[in-house]
């Protein structure tokens, strides 16, 4: 990863990047970021999580319109705290043409939307290349 301390332009260097896990594999956009503030005063806030999701994604978008998705995701994997799947920045290992973190794509909490819809409404469509589960 950079080294410690290093500044980035959020917009510029994370936003909208792929995030891919250890081996490689595609996981997630980076659809927003969550800072703290800097413990010094006037110094600049620390980024602590990569928010993604279409409820992150959303709530960047468009505030009223993020509660909706963020409940869709509550109903297919209910989790105790509301809110957008989050990556922790301290699983960052390099930041570049995309953003790769030291966890597996299987460890990450940013795709059970994406997987019900897949699952339950994509498969249903000819030709989506998804494999309808038999019951």
């Amino acid at each position: 990863m950079a080294e410690a301390g290093r500044s980035l332009w959020a917009a510029l260097h994370l936003l909208d990047r792929q995030v891919v896990d250890r081996d490689g594999v595609p996981c997630a956009k980076v659809d927003d970021l969550d800072f703290v503030e800097a413990e010094e005063p006037g110094g600049l806030p620390i980024l602590t999580d990569i928010l993604c999701g279409q409820a992150a994604l959303a709530h960047r978008l468009d505030r009223r319109r993020s509660r909706a998705v963020e409940l869709l995701r509550r109903v297919i994997r209910p989790v105790p705290e509301p809110g957008p799947a989050r990556i922790s920045f301290g699983t960052v290992t390099e930041i570049g043409t995309d953003v790769t973190v030291s966890l597996r794509r299987t460890d990450l909490e940013v795709s059970v939307v994406e997987e019900w819809l897949g699952r339950h409404v994509l498969s249903h469509v000819p030709g989506s290349g998804i494999r309808r589960e038999r019951r």
